[in-house]
């Protein structure tokens, strides 16, 4: 069966410490898989002088599983706080994402 992957693309805020933002995405990672991800894959990249682009993706063995956990973030108030405390403190900044379906 064809795994089901989501991905998000993500930058740092301008100001912030390369090191503040790269444990943020590695909050975030631990966050995803504390909720039920399966796995989550980090990556780092970066175009010319600009800070570090991270994605991250949540990969699943089925669209079932990807909507099951989705699913999962209704009415979740402790996600909404770890949300929110985020939120305050902002570090990184969403740019794109995309949903995949792995091709064999």
């Amino acid at each position: 069966m064809a795994k089901f992957i989501e991905s998000w693309v993500y930058e740092g805020i301008e100001g912030k410490p390369w090191a503040e933002v790269k444990a943020r995405v590695l909050e975030f990672k631990a966050a995803l898989l504390e909720k039920g991800a399966p796995e989550v894959n980090v990556r780092e990249g970066s175009f010319g002088a600009g800070m570090g682009t991270f994605t991250l993706e949540a990969v699943f063995p089925s669209a079932a599983a990807w909507g099951a956990f989705a699913d999962s973030f209704d009415d979740d108030a402790a996600w909404e706080a770890k949300m929110s405390a985020w939120q305050a403190n902002p570090k990184l900044m969403g740019k794109s994402g995309s949903i995949f379906t792995e091709v064999k």
